[in-house]
């Protein structure tokens, strides 16, 4: 039996493929079996996969379009491996990605699911997108935003078979976020601070094209989570929770002070329930704190300050490179107001 099972379902996702089946089948791992499920695809996704002749492929084809959620819970109950792991159709797996995985799993054997960072490339600049690494971070982090990005998942197969977890198809368009709410309930979850997957940005990705449909479902599981929580909102409060959590850019000062006063009223709420350890907690809404005002650099310098002179930051210190972006940030938009408005004609 195989050590992993690599699960990718696939849907029109032809333009790139190719290149996400080799960074599998290329990893300096190589004990695994790689099953591949094409969801009903109408372009040539199918005859790209029947065209590599590698054994330790699994080609699988649905009868009909079930959906991600449903294709990956088929594709966990035909899986093997001691693990399964996620990949995408337009994303590459770094080539030590399996090895890192697996040693690290292996090495912890009380996590049940980990993931790790991810570099974004297809807009702008590539760039290293992080995530908390340790399981009370990730537990408090999971109250903003989803903690793992879904293409770098591992699973302990045994320990989502002995507590029936399944990708919830109702969810279409944030099953995993679902997933891992569920999950934490059970075992821990932690992230590797190492790049495991170059995640392509395109216009044809489908978070981007269904944002609306991922919104409703984000905010509909944090809600659950601040009930679990015993934090009492309002739908209004989740909503601006939620817009808090992604560091949606905002345009007044009113709104950047607003969200400092909202997370430090969670931090309290927090410390007297004493569900998260409170450290880790604030460690989490540090990063959530720093992500929104580096986003909303058109505020100019007092943005900066603001950040760094919070309580929210104060003891938690961000990425270099993060901070630098938010410098260039306020001084490109700074500039940009400088040049003159063309006139017209």
């Amino acid at each position: 039996m195989p050590i992993v099972s690599v699960v990718m379902p696939v849907y029109n996702g032809s333009q790139f493929l190719p290149e996400s089946i080799e960074s599998i089948l290329n990893q300096s791992f190589s004990d695994f079996e790689f099953i591949i499920i094409d969801d009903a695809s109408i372009d040539n996704s199918a005859e790209i996969i029947s065209n590599y002749k590698d054994d330790r492929i699994v080609s699988v084809k649905n009868s009909r379009n079930m959906g991600v959620a449903r294709t990956l819970n088929k594709g966990i109950s035909l899986a093997n491996g001691k693990y399964i792991v996620r990949m995408d159709a337009d994303d590459i797996s770094v080539l030590k990605r399996l090895e890192l995985q697996v040693r690290f799993m292996e090495a912890n054997s009380h996590i049940g699911i980990s993931g790790g960072w991810v570099k974004l490339f297809g807009f702008g600049c590539p760039t290293i997108a992080r995530v908390p690494q340790g399981f009370d971070e990730v537990a408090a982090y999971m109250m903003f935003e989803n903690p793992l990005w879904h293409m770098t998942v591992i699973m302990r197969k045994e320990l989502i078979e002995t507590h029936n977890l399944q990708y919830d198809p109702i969810f279409t368009r944030s099953e995993d976020y679902e997933l891992w709410t569920k999950a934490i309930q059970h075992f821990p979850i932690a992230n590797l601070g190492r790049v495991l997957v170059k995640v392509r940005e395109h216009g044809n990705s489908a978070t981007r094209a269904n944002w609306d449909e991922v919104t409703v479902q984000t905010e509909k599981i944090l809600a659950r989570l601040l009930s679990r929580s015993g934090i009492p909102v309002t739908i209004e409060d989740i909503g601006f929770h939620h817009r808090i959590g992604r560091g949606y850019r905002v345009k007044t000062r009113k709104e950047i002070e607003g969200s400092e006063a909202w997370l430090k009223k969670l931090c309290d709420a927090n410390m007297v329930l004493g569900r998260i350890k409170d450290n880790a907690y604030r460690r989490s809404v540090a990063m959530v704190w720093f992500r929104l005002c580096a986003n909303s650099g058109p505020l100019g310098p007092w943005v900066f300050r603001k950040w760094c002179t919070s309580p929210l930051a104060t003891g938690y210190p961000q990425p270099v490179d993060g901070i630098i972006r938010f410098v260039a940030s306020i001084f490109w938009h700074k500039c940009r107001r400088m040049l003159p408005v063309p006139r017209v004609k």
